[in-house]
């Protein structure tokens, strides 16, 4: 019950004011910042900045920071699945997520209502890698699965959670999509990937201890990652349900799409501070927004106006509600 009732206070967007809003927004554009840096933008102490991360994480609001890794440059693409799920005993349903969870190559696992069921996400050097896991997870549980959808990832625009701050920042961070070098990482990089996927707030020597390597080395291997723009960046793991926003997700077929249509279109999501991402897609879907709002009548508002300003080139669409968060990162299991 005291749980429950944590829940639901969370949910309301009174309980955190302006200064614990904009801490918030600065961990999602960068969770790596030192405290001093934060502290420095929003006039507080370190200290100040100190509390209210960690007691961000010990009620809840965030489940902790993960790197955003640049799959593409190390050879991998990314692809989505959309499950809908038939009736399954409780104890098969949570089987089937950890079945999911121990895969190497899920890196997002959502669950969702709506639309679709389950958001999987996987990266894979080669699609047999993919049809591969789905033939596995068909063989388990080809039983309770409904329809799915595969779609294939080709661009992203990450915008920022600029609902979080009252000064909003029209700052485009790719995060795969294009045209991009391969670079060739070794080992001692893959160990500080993984660890930055888990806890993108590591201090050198926790990367150090946790990779095994030296001080000096990470320093270094770090740089380079960056320079080759392999780590692009860090930010938060919203725990929704406490985290006091609603996570949908619009996914739109579309026709007749030029460039420069797509591109009217990038920039009208582009100037919507709820909307945090957009991905270009292959498949089923043409694109998918993600939107963070405090309830659905703020999604209605965007769809209206979305469909008013784009009737021409929107075929269909749907929308779902992810409500757990299983699994985000953007680097496979080592």
């Amino acid at each position: 019950m005291a749980k429950q009732a944590r829940i639901e206070a969370g949910k309301e967007k009174g309980k955190l004011g302006k200064i614990e809003r904009r801490i918030l927004y600065e961990l999602d554009r960068d969770a790596s910042q030192t405290l001093g840096e934060i502290g420095k933008k929003i006039r507080k102490s370190p200290q100040y900045v100190q509390y209210w991360i960690t007691k961000f994480l010990d009620e809840g609001y965030i489940k902790g920071f993960t790197a955003v890794i640049d799959y593409k440059r190390l050879g991998y693409s990314y692809y989505t699945t959309y499950f809908s799920l038939r009736a399954m005993p409780p104890e098969k349903e949570e089987k089937f997520y950890d079945f999911l969870k121990n895969e190497r190559s899920v890196t997002i696992l959502y669950r969702s209502y709506g639309a679709w069921d389950v958001i999987v996400g996987m990266l894979a050097k080669d699609p047999l890698e993919v049809y591969e896991t789905l033939s596995k997870i068909k063989e388990k549980f080809g039983d309770y699965i409904g329809n799915l959808a595969i779609e294939t990832h080709v661009g992203s625009n990450y915008y920022g959670r600029n609902h979080l701050s009252e000064e909003m920042e029209l700052k485009e961070i790719p995060v795969t999509g294009g045209k991009v070098a391969r670079v060739e990482i070794d080992e001692k990089d893959t160990k500080i990937l993984s660890v930055l996927k888990e806890n993108a707030r590591a201090s050198t020597i926790e990367l150090a201890e946790e990779a095994k390597l030296t001080p000096d080395i990470v320093r270094y291997r770090m740089k380079k990652l960056k320079e080759n723009k392999i780590l692009l960046r860090s930010t938060m793991l919203p725990n929704y349900g406490i985290y006091p926003f609603l996570f949908y997700r619009l996914m739109l077929k579309l026709r007749n799409l030029t460039l420069e249509k797509e591109k009217a279109m990038i920039s009208f999501f582009a100037g919507k501070p709820n909307i945090f991402r957009l991905n270009k897609e292959f498949g089923s879907y043409d694109m998918t927004v993600d939107f963070e709002g405090e309830d659905k009548a703020q999604l209605r508002d965007i769809i209206n106006e979305m469909k008013a300003k784009f009737y021409d080139l929107i075929v269909d669409f749907d929308s779902l509600q992810i409500w757990k968060v299983e699994r985000s990162s953007y680097f496979v299991s080592v």
